[in-house]
């Protein structure tokens, strides 16, 4: 099966998709010995799960924004899933938290092998 896009690139817009959805599962499963969390930690983490997808989107189109998208948003969910290994109580969303920390500093470590997104320069052409 011959792709257009290179192989690095598919893999880390999949790391990111699964990233994003693993990281709205783990928040809203319900953890029996505690209540769900902070309201700014849930909220912040159904943003940074669409930013995560939107990301994916703007790497998979080859723009700039998407790659700076995609560094960010994954800085901080590894950042809130470390947190979630932390804090939590149960062993499955320690689970989740391990398994998303270890999806995007895989998703860091990928991104500069994207293949750079050159401008289009225009070029004047001179009339004589």
């Amino acid at each position: 099966m011959k792709t257009k896009r290179p192989a690095v690139l598919i893999m880390t817009i999949i790391l990111l998709i699964l990233g994003s959805l693993v990281f709205w599962l783990a928040v809203f499963l319900p953890d029996t010995s505690r209540a769900p969390g902070p309201p700014v930690v849930v909220y912040a983490s159904v943003i940074l799960g669409v930013l995560g997808l939107i990301a994916a989107f703007g790497i998979f189109t080859l723009k700039r924004w998407g790659m700076w998208l995609t560094i960010g948003v994954s800085v901080f969910s590894a950042l809130f899933g470390a947190g979630g290994i932390v804090y939590s109580s149960s062993l499955l969303t320690k689970g989740l938290g391990i398994l998303l920390v270890a999806l995007y500093v895989l998703v860091i470590v990928l991104v500069p092998f994207l293949p750079r997104v050159r401008p289009m320069r225009r070029v004047r052409v001179m009339q004589e």
